[in-house]
């Protein structure tokens, strides 16, 4: 009987144990409950963070890339066109500008006509 009155007292203890550090302290943090069953997701934030950083470093060198592309463009242009300085240079006719278009306005649940 003695060994039945310390197991009911232990598993009582572990009961509370359990409902105070997974609902009430929880709860009380205003924290998602039951924190000792949830995934640990620090190493995935960890190596987000990481590829985050790989993408932006690849973009960055993509754009790199596609100004280097314009001013080999440019270059190549220039080379190409090269006129001698005493011919003077044609001047290019103003394109006609077109009409803006009138805003289109859409009704929405809140206005008032």
């Amino acid at each position: 009987m003695f060994f039945l009155s310390i197991a009911e007292f232990l598993i009582s203890v572990l009961v509370i144990a359990i409902f105070v550090t997974q609902i009430f302290i929880p709860l009380w943090n205003e924290e998602k409950l039951a924190p000792l069953f949830r995934k640990k997701l620090k190493h995935l934030d960890a190596e987000i963070a990481e590829v985050n950083e790989e993408v932006s470093i690849a973009q960055t060198q993509n754009k790199l890339r596609q100004m280097k592309k314009v001013v080999e463009k440019f270059r190549s242009e220039d080379e190409s066109q090269v006129e001698p300085e005493s011919q003077p240079k044609p001047q290019a006719e103003p394109k006609p500008q077109a009409e803006p278009k009138p805003k289109r306005t859409r009704k929405r649940k809140g206005d008032v006509e």
